[in-house]
């Protein structure tokens, strides 16, 4: 897509007609001609993202390619048109959704044993940084603003801070019947079980394994834990088989 033509529009007369009123509504207020060139900018690209044109969660590169601007523009009307999308209190709970859409697909860094996290929507990252100092971890974005690094550690505490209590509490369930030790809570069953994969995929190479590891992380979140061994016996072959059940 290199430019925007009528193609991309929706096929749909009220859906256009909507997004114009709503154009019309905002560039007329408080009088006509009143906004300045940034809040144009933002209430166009929104209106891009109603029609469609461009996705909510968008690529920064899709949006350059698609208005011909630069990646600093593209992130900053990526990140205004996200805040002004979402209402105040409706804010945190789309951005825990968006963490864990994200957070289950980790880059596995054999940098320091870092886990990288690569994300194009800045706001999501402003977030997920303040939910790591929340917990006391720092992070490192130095080599990139879109890629967020962190121990396996900031990890595990990340991960296991946004699962559900359900979830937790059948994670536990599953790796006790393994021979878990039946005193622990399960935030920390779950963290020990997560910090040995962690170790695991970052102690070899090999993409299968890291792989296997996100596709747990994505059942864990999704509440399937058929992944997860009915008992010892069943250990071999998974990327269970080198946790240290205690």
């Amino acid at each position: 897509m290199k430019t925007i033509v009528k193609e991309h529009f929706p096929n749909n007369a009220a859906v256009i007609s909507k997004v114009l009123e709503e154009i019309l509504q905002k560039y007329s207020n408080p009088s006509f001609g009143s906004m300045s060139k940034r809040d144009i900018d933002i209430l166009l690209f929104s209106a891009l993202q109603d029609l469609g044109i461009i996705e909510p969660n968008p690529h920064i590169y899709d949006v350059v390619r698609l208005l011909h601007i630069t990646r600093s523009k593209a992130r900053n009307l990526i990140y205004e048109s996200t805040l002004r999308h979402q209402e105040a209190d409706k804010m945190d709970a789309y951005l825990k959704k968006e963490l864990e859409r994200v957070i289950v697909q980790p880059k596995f860094l054999k940098e320091g044993d870092k886990i990288c996290i690569e994300i194009d929507n800045p706001l999501l990252i402003d977030f997920i940084r303040q939910q790591l100092r929340d917990l006391g971890h720092i992070t490192d974005g130095s080599f990139s603003s879109e890629l967020v690094k962190m121990t396996s550690n900031a990890f595990t505490d990340l991960y296991v801070s946004i699962l559900s209590d359900a979830n937790l509490s059948n994670i536990k369930a599953k790796f006790v019947a393994l021979g878990l030790e039946r005193d622990k809570t399960p935030k920390a069953i779950v963290k020990q079980v997560l910090m040995s994969i962690c170790r695991i995929v970052l102690g070899r190479a090999g993409e299968a394994l890291a792989d296997t590891a996100c596709n747990a992380l994505k059942n864990w979140m999704a509440g399937q834990f058929d992944d997860i061994p009915a008992n010892v016996e069943n250990l071999p072959g998974t990327i269970y088989s080198e946790i240290n059940i205690a």
